[in-house]
C-alpha cells in the first residue's frame, strides 16, 4: 500500500467568489497574509469563531516577491525587493478593504528570520498600510502548517506528519505520544538547494549564476543523492511515524508552488503523483534550459525542487504525494491565538524542536 503525502500548493492568481455581508454572531470575517520567501499570499474568509473553522472562503490572491533570492546576495533586503514587498502589501490591503474584515493578521517566515534588516521593512509596512507583520519562528510555522494540513485532509492529528518546505527553510512536524508538537527545523529548502547544485555540483558561483539549468542527467542524480543525505538525518520519531501504515504524511506549500505547480504539472496536473512518475518526468528535463521548461518565473527552481522532493521520498520511502490547495494562511485564519485581544493573553503550545542534522560538504 502506498504511503500518501498530501501537499499544499499556492494560488497563482486571485479568486473572487462573492462579497459577503457582515458576519453574524459567532462569526467574523478575517484576512490572513503569509509572507513567504518567494510569494506573498492572502486569504479572506468567514470564520466560525466557536469552532475555529472556515465557513466560506471569500477571496484569495498570491503575489510573487522574491525575498529569499535577494537575501542570498548579502543577507539584506535591498531596495528593489523592499519596494516590491511594500507594493504587494498595499495591493492586498486594498483588496481586504473591500470586505468587512475584523482584522488582518500577517505572518512572515524564513527570509524575514534571516534578513539583517527585516525590521526596517516590517516597520515600513506598518507605517504605510497599518498591517502589523509578525515574524514567526520555525516552530510556529511548523504548527501552523500542521493545523492547516490536518484540518484540510480530515485526518487524525496523532496519525499525521507534516512536511512544510519553502524558499529558505523546511519543517517536519508531528505529535508525540503526550500530544506535544515535535518540530524538526532545517534550512536546505528550495533556494539553498538550488544554490548547492550551482556551486557544489556544477562548480559555478550562485551570486553570478541564478539557475542550474540546463542540468545533465548525471548532475541530477548527484542532486537527488544530496537530498537523500539531508533527509537521512530526519528525527527518529518522525521516521518511525512515517513507517506506520496508519500514518498520513501531509506535505505542504513551497516556494513557487513547488507541489501544486512544480510537481503536479510534471504529471499533467494529476492530484496524485507517485515517486516513479516524478522520477521519470523530471529526468525528461535533462539538458533543458529555463526557456524550454514550463516553470515560468520559477524556472530556475522547477527542476531542482523536483529533485529535492525525490530525494526525500527516496530516503523516507514515500511512494506517493497528493496535492491540496492550502498554505499558511489557512492555519492563521483558524488559529484563535492570532485573533485574541492583547489583554486576553496567548497560550503557548507545547512544542519540542529538533534541529535538522547539518550536512557537511567537503
Amino acid at each position: 500500500m502506498y504511503k500518501t503525502i498530501v501537499s499544499i500548493g499556492l494560488f497563482t492568481a486571485c479568486t473572487l467568489l462573492f462579497v459577503q455581508p457582515a458576519a453574524s454572531a459567532g462569526e467574523e470575517i478575517r484576512a490572513a497574509i503569509d509572507i513567504g520567501s518567494g510569494t506573498t499570499n492572502m486569504k479572506i474568509a468567514k470564520i466560525d469563531t466557536d469552532n475555529n473553522t472556515i465557513i466560506t472562503m471569500l477571496f484569495q490572491k498570491t503575489l510573487p516577491v522574491a525575498y529569499q533570492s535577494h537575501l542570498e546576495k548579502n543577507g539584506l533586503f535591498d531596495q528593489e525587493v523592499m519596494q516590491a514587498g511594500l507594493k504587494a502589501m498595499k495591493i492586498l490591503k486594498e483588496d481586504a478593504d473591500k470586505y468587512q474584515v475584523k482584522k488582518i493578521v500577517a505572518v512572515a517566515t524564513a527570509a524575514f528570520r534571516s534578513s539583517k534588516n527585516a525590521q526596517v521593512l516590517v516597520d515600513e509596512i506598518m507605517k504605510q498600510t497599518g498591517i502589523e507583520v509578525k515574524v514567526i519562528s520555525q516552530e510556529q510555522e511548523g504548527i501552523l502548517g500542521f493545523r492547516a494540513a490536518v484540518a484540510d485532509a480530515s485526518v487524525r492529528p496523532e496519525q499525521a506528519v507534516v512536511w512544510d518546505i519553502g524558499g529558505g527553510s523546511f519543517q517536519l512536524t508531528t505529535l508525540d505520544d503526550a500530544g506535544n508538537y515535535v518540530v524538526e527545523k532545517g534550512t536546505e529548502a528550495s533556494v539553498p538547494f538550488r544554490n548547492y547544485i550551482i556551486q557544489k555540483i556544477e562548480g559555478k558561483d550562485p551570486k553570478q549564476v541564478s539557475t542550474p539549468n540546463p542540468m545533465s542527467r548525471a548532475d541530477m542524480l548527484k542532486a537527488i543523492a544530496y537530498a537523500e543525505t539531508i533527509a537521512a538525518g530526519t528525527n527518529a520519531l518522525i521516521k518511525q511515524k512515517i513507517c506506520q501504515s496508519e500514518t498520513c504524511v501531509l506535505c505542504i506549500k513551497a516556494v513557487g508552488n513547488l507541489f501544486n505547480i512544480g510537481i503536479r504539472s510534471l504529471v499533467n496536473g494529476k492530484p496524485q503523483v507517485t515517486r516513479s512518475e516524478l522520477n521519470a518526468a523530471v529526468m525528461q528535463l535533462a539538458e533543458k534550459g529555463d526557456a524550454e521548461i514550463p516553470g515560468g518565473a520559477h524556472a530556475d527552481v522547477y527542476i531542482s525542487n523536483a529533485l529535492l522532493v525525490l530525494g526525500f521520498m527516496n530516503a523516507l520511502n514515500i511512494q506517493q504525494v497528493t496535492v491540496l490547495d492550502i498554505n499558511n494562511t489557512d492555519g492563521v485564519l483558524t488559529f484563535p491565538d492570532y485573533w485574541k485581544l492583547p489583554e486576553e493573553g496567548v497560550a503557548q503550545p507545547k512544542v519540542k524542536t529538533v534541529e535538522a542534522i547539518p550536512v557537511l560538504v567537503n
